[in-house]
């Protein structure tokens, strides 16, 4: 373990190596020498944080070309049958809950595909640039008429979808 000082000329920097140790019960563990636990008791607390990122200092000849919050490399995935940069249990479904939350106006990137259960969109169909698809809660009950003619007479299918609790079904034809 190293802590403080100066490394390679960064000042404040903490690394530390973990190994595998064998528990009581024989089993191999990695536990993370970050766990907390916040208790709180006789009293409100409005915010009860675990883990903050609280800005970033450049001094006079400082510079930063990339600046993570959180940052998982990718020998992450090198050992054992799942892997995952970040992982959180169920928190349940009462109102308030999330496993992920995202405050503010902030664009998100995900690199690779998103495989999920069920998507809930709650807000209006945003606008796109070039090469992007918007989907939204707007919805209308009619459409003007385009200038490319009728709908092909044959539907390939139907797409189910639920709008405000009800579920449509889009159809979707050949190209």
């Amino acid at each position: 373990m190293y802590g403080g000082g100066s490394l390679g000329g960064a000042e404040g920097l903490i690394g530390l190596v973990q190994t595998c140790e064998t528990d009581l019960l024989g089993t191999t563990v990695l536990v993370n020498p970050f766990r907390a636990e916040i208790v709180i008791s006789n009293g409100v607390c409005t915010e009860a944080t675990y883990y903050l990122v609280d800005g970033l200092s450049l001094v006079t000849g400082g510079t930063a070309s990339n600046v993570y919050g959180f940052k998982a490399n990718s020998n992450l995935s090198a050992a054992g049958t799942f892997s995952s940069a970040f992982y959180a249990v169920d928190q349940g479904t009462a109102a308030g809950h999330w496993a992920f939350y995202s405050a503010g106006s902030t664009p998100s990137l995900f690199g690779g595909k998103i495989t999920s259960a069920g998507i809930v969109i709650t807000a209006a169909t945003p606008t796109t640039s070039s090469g992007q698809i918007g989907i939204g809660t707007t919805t209308a009950s009619s459409a003007t008429a385009g200038t490319n003619g009728d709908v092909p007479a044959q539907v390939v299918g139907y797409l189910e979808i639920d709008i405000a609790g009800t579920k449509f079904k889009m159809p979707y034809y050949n190209v």
